[in-house]
């Protein structure tokens, strides 16, 4: 995943944890849970699982992928891509003295 799509993603989902927190306070999600009735609960329900999978994602899973995907970008590009390539930079043998 290139660092531009996983900064993308997480923004997504913050986006989606903020919006959502406000969309569920002003339906009442608190309200609907401790005074239920059924069709008000049909429709919170759903909202408040993508609501609370969006947050555990934006807030566990979404930085770890950015971090990796900026470490991979690194890697592949820096300096490092070299002793990659060759094999995790192998040591050469020290020349002969003849």
């Amino acid at each position: 995943m290139s660092p531009r799509r996983a900064s993308g993603l997480w923004l997504f989902t913050l986006l989606v944890d903020v919006g959502g927190a406000r969309l569920l306070d002003s339906l009442g999600l608190i309200e609907g849970l401790l005074a239920p009735s059924g069709a008000w609960q049909a429709l919170l329900l759903p909202l408040a699982i993508v609501f609370f999978t969006a947050r555990l994602f934006a807030w566990f899973i979404a930085p770890g992928l950015a971090l990796g995907a900026l470490l991979g970008a690194r890697l592949h590009r820096g300096p490092a891509r070299e002793l990659l390539q060759t094999g995790g930079g192998a040591a050469t043998p020290p020349p002969s003295m003849s």
